[in-house]
């Protein structure tokens, strides 16, 4: 079912769109094997799957194109203080061993943007998608969490990661909004 999914790229004669382009860029035993799990995955043919975000593809950050055609529901945070966030460099990842709740957002989406999130994201080899509760949402979302938490990966104190200690709540924030500091002398 083609629904329109955002453009990227371009290949002779037509767009590519970003699933295809993320294909593109694997070898081509790895691509054959996402195209085969889009054609046996019940999931990627249903519509109305929940997902929560929390880092790159939120409004406003570098991936949220990928959910351009989707349906914004709510700014939220995980129902439970169970997670923590880690920078992995230029983007977040959350592993659920922490003290803290995770701030995010939760869209709406078709089986092929669902699709879409799991190429990007490494479903099954760097990320694994779980259902959670979030905060005034009552369905169940899908959330992706770190795999395997190797400390040489993460970055230490990332200021992209703020903390706020009233709500113990973890929030990737836009790099323009990150707060500047008086130099020491």
């Amino acid at each position: 079912m083609d629904l329109g999914e955002p453009e990227y790229g371009c290949m002779v004669g037509r767009r590519m769109t970003i699933a295809e382009h993320l294909l593109s860029l694997m070898p081509a035993s790895r691509a054959s094997v996402w195209r085969t799990a889009r054609k046996k995955n019940p999931e990627y043919e249903r519509d109305g799957h929940s997902v929560f975000v929390y880092g790159s593809l939120k409004r406003d950050f570098q991936n949220n194109d990928v959910l351009a055609i989707e349906e914004f529901v709510a700014r939220t945070k995980t129902l439970s203080a169970r997670y923590r966030m880690v920078s992995m460099g230029h983007f977040p990842a959350v592993v659920e061993n922490g003290p803290y709740f995770v701030d995010g957002e939760v869209y709406r989406i078709h089986g092929e943007t669902l699709w879409t999130l799991d190429i990007m994201e490494g479903q099954g080899d760097f990320y694994d998608r779980k259902q959670i509760q979030v905060a005034n949402y009552a369905d169940p979302v899908w959330c992706y969490f770190l795999r395997d938490v190797d400390p040489i990966y993460q970055k230490p104190n990332c200021p992209l990661i703020w903390l706020d200690d009233k709500s113990n709540t973890q929030t990737w924030i836009h790099p323009l909004d990150v707060p500047e500091f008086p130099e020491e002398s």
